[in-house]
């Protein structure tokens, strides 16, 4: 008996020895001053829902096969963003009816097919915009696809793939 305690006394003190040696390889990793203060700063200033959703989109708007945004239309606030995901097999844009509207008010560059940035979204691609802060409550801002749609006058829907975000 007094040999088996002396095994398991060995083989004990041989682990120990060899996670101190090894530096606890394999441990879960200790966090550093600059992470741990990091996660007190999120649970001081926001809940986790609100921490969460500051990198989640508000709305997220498909891009369907059968030529269509759907939602078509999306109530968001200022300063929050929208995706948009292309679930279709062919390329599809957001385009603002109004652009100019769009760089005076809310600050947004228009490329060359007159979109609010997203140029062309390839199939299975998504998109994502952020609504600026300063845009007033009550805003529409309707826009289409230029390859499938029509723009409208921009207080009404276009024709075809057309959409409509209400900021709130």
């Amino acid at each position: 008996m007094r040999k088996y305690v002396s095994n398991r006394a060995f083989t004990l003190s041989a682990t120990v020895m060899l996670v101190l040696t090894l530096g606890g390889a394999g441990c879960a990793k200790t966090p550093t001053s600059s992470e741990m203060d990091f996660t007190y700063k999120a649970k001081e200033n926001a809940t986790f829902e609100e921490f969460w959703a500051k990198d989640q989109p508000a709305a997220v708007v498909q891009m369907t096969s059968a030529d269509q945004f759907s939602p078509k239309t999306v109530t968001v606030s200022a300063g929050r963003s929208i995706m948009w995901q292309n679930s279709d097999t062919e390329k599809h844009t957001v385009t603002a009816d109004d652009v100019k509207w769009l760089q005076k008010t809310a600050g947004v560059n228009s490329n060359g097919d007159g979109g609010l940035g997203s140029g062309s979204i390839d199939p299975k691609s998504s998109w994502r915009w952020q609504i600026p802060k300063d845009t007033k409550s009550g805003a529409k801002i309707y826009y289409h696809c230029s390859i499938h749609g029509a723009k409208g006058d921009t207080k009404s829907f276009g024709e075809g793939m057309v959409g409509l975000i209400i900021v709130k």
